[in-house]
């Protein structure tokens, strides 16, 4: 599996694990909804900032997404 597919895979199943909407953690991280879209879909992969914020949104360690 390669990062940015681990990428996705790994946000959408913790987004649904905390119960959010897409646009329920868009708001949280401040971005629009269709950037979370593009993240799970593995189209687009979220800046260094964003990727910090999903974490904390998450309560993710960054590791997770390498492993």
């Amino acid at each position: 599996m390669n990062f940015e597919n681990n990428v996705a895979e790994v946000l959408k199943k913790a987004r649904l694990q905390k119960n959010l909407s897409q646009r329920a953690l868009a708001k949280i991280i401040n971005v629009p909804y269709q950037a979370i879209q593009r993240w799970e879909y593995g189209t687009l992969q979220p800046s260094l900032k964003h990727f910090l914020n999903l974490c904390k949104a998450l309560d993710l360690v960054a590791k997770v997404f390498f492993f």
